[in-house]
């Protein structure tokens, strides 16, 4: 990811304003956490159930009239954020893929007006619509104001954290946006990348059923092996997490 600076994620945050969920930061000790003070952003709860709105969204405002249309090729996870961030820029939606959706996720893509064409080759499939019509493909974290995007939830994540939390973990893809929202909030706390190969599936689906049953919230893998190895930072104080997924 290209370095960012405070005051870029900062100009990130004002153009984001009021039009992103403002997500909580839910703490402090959960049964799943055993006796670590785990405070967690859920950024899921943005639109499309993926924190990486903020940063589709935030491509969009500063790419404003650039081109006719966009296309998605990625996780699933994040394709009805991508769909969402283009029907509010009432932009022209196109996602490849190489496997059939599960049919409520292809619903959700049609009702924001998204097409969805299943395809042996979704890379090259976006760079011939590209050469077609103009359509852009949605970058991701490698994207500056993508990650400027997403680097908002680390600022805001900052102002929720104790005194005494000097880590926080994360996705890998995102640990360097969430290091550069910190920074831009006066934080310097170490950011860890998670890996949820590490973790035993069954840990991950107790952790995952744990959080639905307290806060109604639908975490995927992803998410729930955040909070697994935030759960398992040794040694006292607060640890930060952020679910992005």
């Amino acid at each position: 990811m290209p370095a960012i600076t405070p005051d870029e994620v900062r100009s990130a945050a004002a153009r984001l304003r009021g039009q992103h969920v403002a997500s909580p930061t839910i703490g402090s000790t959960w049964p799943w956490a055993g006796a670590a003070d785990v405070r967690w952003k859920a950024d899921l709860v943005q639109p499309g159930g993926s924190g990486w709105f903020r940063g589709f969204h935030h491509w969009l405002l500063r790419s404003l009239g650039a081109f006719p249309g966009v296309s998605f090729v990625g996780p699933t996870e994040r394709l009805l954020a991508a769909a969402l961030a283009a029907q509010l820029h009432r932009l022209p939606f196109t996602a490849f893929v190489a496997r059939p959706l599960p049919g409520p996720l292809a619903e959700a893509v049609a009702a924001a007006g998204g097409e969805v064409e299943e395809v042996a080759d979704p890379e090259r499939a976006a760079a011939q619509l590209q050469q077609r019509s103009g359509s852009v493909r949605l970058p991701l974290a490698e994207h500056p104001e993508v990650a400027a995007g997403l680097a908002t939830a680390g600022l805001e994540l900052a102002g929720a954290l104790p005194a005494d939390c000097t880590i926080a973990y994360a996705a890998p893809e995102v640990t360097a946006a969430l290091r550069a929202g910190l920074a831009a909030a006066g934080r310097t706390l170490a950011v860890v990348g998670v890996d949820r190969a590490a973790f035993a599936p069954a840990a991950l689906e107790r952790i995952i059923a744990a959080v639905a049953l307290q806060h109604r919230l639908q975490l995927g893998l992803e998410g729930a092996a955040v909070l697994a190895a935030a759960a398992a930072h040794p040694g006292g104080g607060a640890v930060g997490a952020l679910v992005v997924e």
